[in-house]
């Protein structure tokens, strides 16, 4: 790191606080946006296209699967620049991708139903994203 660091009376590092030019995303919401979608469709994509043999704890597509409703459902968050994109969405899957992601976080990962997340993710969020006009990102 270069620049100068601030210390408090203990010797602690004081985090420095950003100035409102380093908060803004560097594009527009609509650029952000596709590129959050077209990441979480690559990870659905990519967890569709294997064996179902695969998808267990510590795969790859696994991995893919919890990342891809991660970034969903930050998405549909109440402080979420990007949740009013979902106006179409029912509350019933909201809420389910968004309770998804808390047994992830919260509970760990042992918590999850396999044959669950894998149905969750392979068919129930591309069903109701291709539903509510959000189809794959090209």
């Amino acid at each position: 790191m270069s620049g100068e660091q601030s210390r408090d009376g203990d010797g602690k590092f004081i985090r420095k606080p950003r100035s409102a030019v380093e908060a803004q995303p560097t594009r527009d919401d609509d650029g952000l946006f596709t590129d959050e979608l077209r990441k979480v469709w690559d990870r659905l994509d990519a967890v569709a296209s294997s064996e179902r043999a695969e998808f267990i704890d510590g795969s790859v597509y696994y991995d893919h699967a919890v990342v891809a409703v991660f970034r969903l459902a930050s998405m549909l968050e109440e402080s979420s620049t990007f949740r009013h994109r979902f106006a179409g969405m029912s509350e019933r899957a909201r809420n389910a991708i968004i309770a998804t992601r808390n047994v992830a976080a919260h509970s760990g990962y042992a918590a999850m139903n396999l044959p669950v997340l894998w149905r969750t993710v392979t068919v129930d969020i591309p069903a109701e994203l291709r539903r509510i006009g959000l189809g794959p990102v090209e």
